[in-house]
């Protein structure tokens, strides 16, 4: 017995391909995110395994960790403005960086932080690498500038 609701068969076939096709591109975006997150983090990986230089740190593994943190807050600052970023808090952890090792060594320990970025301006919510902060909407251009300029003041080369 076949049950007929006054479709055409001909649209009941169009609408599951497009459901099929959403889905698909749900799907084939989740696993992108995923594959471009693993290769930052392996880029970052081998940088830090070929360049930290112990002798070149200037704080023990805690205090990185407490910059990484302190840079965390600043940038989820909702009492700091329209953006929500405390750039004063941020440049404060850039200026702590003194070699290029300091730099790889708070990236590491930044590691990949949730941010709460949906009211900021363009950028989304989600895990970001420190990499990532600094190549997405997360800072502006002008915080980004102000950024180089501090770490090449401390001369860290290490190019953002």
């Amino acid at each position: 017995m076949k049950v007929d609701f006054g479709i055409n068969q001909k649209y009941i076939k169009i609408a599951i391909w497009v459901v099929v096709a959403i889905v698909a591109i749900i799907v084939i975006r989740k696993i992108w995110k995923k594959i471009k997150e693993k290769i930052d983090i392996e880029k970052v990986s081998k940088k830090l395994g070929q360049d930290v230089v112990v002798s070149e740190l200037s704080y023990t593994d805690g205090e990185y960790t407490i910059l990484a943190e302190r840079l965390v807050g600043a940038l989820n600052d909702r009492k700091s403005g329209y953006r929500g970023v405390n750039q004063e808090q941020v440049y404060e952890v850039f200026r702590a960086m003194k070699t290029n090792s300091d730099l790889l060594k708070l990236t590491d320990a930044f590691g990949t932080r949730t941010l709460d970025l949906a009211w900021t301006s363009g950028a989304k919510d989600g895990d970001y690498t420190l990499w990532q902060v600094m190549s997405s909407r997360v800072l502006t251009d002008g915080e980004k500038a102000e950024i180089r300029a501090i770490l090449a003041d401390n001369n860290v080369t290490y190019p953002f």
